[in-house]
């Protein structure tokens, strides 16, 4: 499954011919249930064809031009072998402020991921088409659409456990419930709880205990050690700067270090928040939908970032006008579906963003994703919205197909924070000490320098929102600077991780 670091074609037309170098054939994730998560190209002597799965999970991105077409799954491939490194301004104004970049675009305008179910061909002349998943609208009330969920769930479940599955297990009810069904099928052989680095904290660690131990099954829970920086720059590189997400995960990427197979997949939760469990589904964002007031939509979507993105050095490029803009063409794609607001969530921030983590940062692993089931996928989003505005339907559906476990309590996901000034303190200097020492041209200096100074001094996670921005844009401007091109081809190297612990105490690490 592991991706080559350097894998990607390149087809040139030149005085009438077409001159292909890099790999002729690529392809991940044939073999893999329903084949979700996989790409592929092909190079006949005459056409290069490339395509992904379904649901388009997995990162694969292109760069075309009148007399040449480039495909990698890495961004920063095609930028080592000279695609345009210009900025794509409404992109990243989207991405600002909804944490997300959507439909098929990258922090580059020349370059694209390909499209769910996409089919590219080149042969001098591109050719680029996306297969729309038909969604069946399902009438059911609410105790019938439960059974049947869990019905379809447990099949699935058949389809994608191995005889020793492992699963990543928090505490809320994604991860849960594969692990309840693994366990019922008797195929159950391990469960991992990541800690996480302040200020976010670690009540689903003690929750992820209680249901282990319920279930009788071997636990790890893995500690986060190393340099905060270097793998928050290994991630924005991994994931193509696609999301500034995910470094949290590089424990369990050295864990599984030879692990998952055919026998013993990595089981992910992805899709089921959105698809079952009414993430971002309120009826508010609901009626404007049904009511086609997307511009209303867009700006509640997108006033997160502010009407103005302060620490950017020219804001006016990445207004909310220009954002807004962008964000309306995607939300007119999905107006129509039976649950608009799901379908928009899952093909943008569950596909660009969170697919990310189990097919980008854990891209060298066998990852088995159940909720992409086409029978579960397809039933969830034809089922009508209303059944998921209380946002219990996942939990009702958890407790009825297993009962004897409905006492055990989910991680509540409040805003407690960590204190952690120590760790916060590091993090600010590190993040200062850069800004002095190579200004980031994207941001204005002195408005990061004083709020990172705040932090510095305090210890506060008031400004922590800006120190990740200023990490991610940094590891972006890098990746886009002329005199360190020819250094992309080397991936950001990680001091090496202690061996996983299997006892930790919330809160405490750092």
């Amino acid at each position: 499954m592991a991706e080559p670091a350097e894998a990607f074609i390149e087809v040139r037309s030149s005085e009438g011919r077409l001159l292909q170098s890099g790999m002729p054939e690529f392809a991940v994730g044939q073999d893999l249930p329903h084949a979700i998560g996989s790409v592929s190209w092909r190079w006949d002597g005459a056409r290069v064809v490339a395509n992904t799965c379904r649901y388009g999970v997995r990162p694969l991105f292109y760069a075309s031009s009148a007399d040449r077409i480039l495909i990698a799954p890495s961004i920063a491939t095609l930028l080592r072998l000279g695609a345009s490194a210009a900025l794509d301004e409404p992109a990243i104004a989207v991405f600002a402020r909804f944490v997300s970049f959507v439909g098929e675009d990258t922090p580059f305008r020349g370059i694209k991921a390909l499209p769910p179910g996409g089919t590219l061909s080149w042969n001098g002349n591109l050719s680029l088409t996306r297969r729309e998943i038909e969604i069946e609208p399902r009438g059911l009330g609410r105790a019938e659409a439960i059974a049947e969920y869990a019905a379809r769930f447990r099949r699935a479940m058949a389809r994608c456990a191995g005889p020793a599955s492992l699963v990543p297990l928090s505490g809320g009810r994604d991860s849960r419930h594969i692990a309840f069904e693994a366990r019922r099928l008797g195929r159950l052989a391990r469960c991992f709880t990541l800690a996480y680095r302040p200020p976010k904290s670690n009540e689903d660690m003690a929750v992820a205990r209680r249901v282990t131990a319920a279930l009788g099954t071997p636990h790890e829970l893995l500690a986060q050690r190393g340099d905060r920086l270097a793998m928050e720059r290994h991630t924005a590189f991994t994931c193509s700067f696609t999301t500034n997400e995910h470094f949290w995960l590089t424990p369990l990427d050295r864990r599984l270090a030879g692990a998952t197979s055919i026998e013993a997949p990595l089981l992910d939760g992805i899709g089921g928040d959105v698809l079952s469990a009414g993430l971002f589904l309120d009826a508010e964002r609901l009626t404007l939908f049904r009511q086609g007031k997307l511009t209303e939509l867009s700006d509640r979507l997108l006033a997160a970032g502010g009407s103005h993105l302060p620490y950017m050095k020219d804001p006016a490029s990445l207004s909310l006008p220009v954002a807004r803009g962008r964000l309306i063409e995607e939300l007119e794609r999905h107006a129509k579906r039976p649950n608009p607001v799901a379908s928009f969530f899952f093909w943008n921030r569950t596909r660009r963003c969170i697919a990310a983590a189990p097919f980008a940062m854990l891209a060298a692993h066998r990852v088995h994703c159940p909720y992409l089931d086409p029978e579960v996928f397809d039933f969830l989003l034809g089922l009508p919205p209303e059944l998921f505005l209380d946002h219990g339907f996942h939990t009702d559906t958890i407790h009825a197909a297993f009962p004897e476990h409905a006492g055990l309590p989910f991680e509540t996901k409040t805003r407690k924070r960590v204190r952690s000034i120590w760790h916060l303190r590091h993090y600010a200097a590190r993040l200062t000490d850069g800004l002095l020492r190579r200004p980031v041209q994207l941001l204005d200096r002195r408005y990061c320098l004083e709020r990172l100074g705040h932090m510095l001094v305090t210890g506060n996670h008031r400004f922590f929102w800006l120190a990740q921005a200023i990490s991610y844009f940094g590891a972006l401007e890098e990746v886009t600077d002329p005199g360190l091109g020819r250094a992309v081809a080397r991936w950001p190297q990680i001091p090496p991780m202690l061996p996983p612990v299997t006892a930790v105490q919330p809160g405490r690490l750092l």
